[in-house]
């Protein structure tokens, strides 16, 4: 997306001319920042890519974050997105959970009589 951005840089000004509605044109500074994010992550994805141990992206982070911020700020960073990272996938492991859950009950509603809840009660089972 960003390559897209910067590829229709020229494009934003006339817009803006065209669309009075149009209140968000980035400013030279905000372009060269885009730049210099875009130079950042292009270069950090063709490293990522030639790691593919995803417990070595985690010194390539640490890495990375040494060379932005000191030590302490690296350290307390790095810590931020272990604890994101873990977050991120406690999430995913609830979401399987509920998929899993309303899978067996989707199964168990349709072996009872009728395919319903009704069912259950014509039926005279306890669940």
């Amino acid at each position: 997306m960003l390559s897209c951005a910067l590829e229709f840089k020229q494009v934003f000004p006339r817009f803006a001319q065209r669309d009075s509605n149009y209140k968000f044109l980035p400013s030279d500074d905000d372009w060269l920042r885009l730049e210099e994010v875009y130079s950042f992550l292009t270069l950090f994805n063709e490293v990522t890519n030639i790691i593919p141990d995803p417990r070595n992206k985690m010194v390539l982070i640490n890495f990375a974050y040494q060379a932005i911020y000191t030590r302490d700020e690296a350290a307390r960073q790095t810590g931020i997105l272990l604890e994101n990272l873990k977050n991120l996938y406690k999430e995913y492991l609830l979401m399987l959970i509920q998929q899993q859950m309303m899978w067996n009950y989707d199964k168990m509603m349709s072996q009872t009589v009728g395919g319903s809840s009704a069912g259950l009660l014509v039926s005279g089972r306890n669940f």
